[in-house]
């Protein structure tokens, strides 16, 4: 059986995921939406990251010391995530194009038990 968790991302997030879905079914030409598709794994992740890990960090009131080095992880592991991002998708053909188009169609679902 496989099992998901969910967080809420932001509207503006979900319309830049459905047009870089488009873009990617539309014209998936190697090297072109690079930048585009960094931007939305990097804001998907940023977003993903703070609901499972800065949020409860706060909410269980830590401390500030430990929420600062709570967000400077998730900057660290974010920039990370762009630069190896970059070198990735680079390097994707059309047809994995496609396929990873259709992987970020699967994440986003309207949040009806939120």
């Amino acid at each position: 059986m496989d099992y998901c968790v969910s967080c809420k991302i932001s509207e503006d997030l979900a319309l830049e995921i459905h047009a870089i879905i488009k873009s990617l079914n539309d014209k998936p030409q190697k090297g072109e939406h690079t930048s585009e598709i960094v931007r939305v794994i990097v804001r998907l992740s940023e977003e993903a990251l703070t609901s499972f890990f800065i949020t409860p960090v706060k909410k269980i009131k830590i401390g500030q010391m430990y929420e600062k080095i709570a967000q400077l992880g998730l900057n660290t592991g974010l920039s990370i995530i762009s630069k190896a991002s970059k070198k990735i998708i680079n390097q994707l053909s059309e047809d994995q194009l496609r396929q990873f188009a259709a992987l970020l169609n699967s994440f986003i679902c309207p949040c009806e038990n939120y």
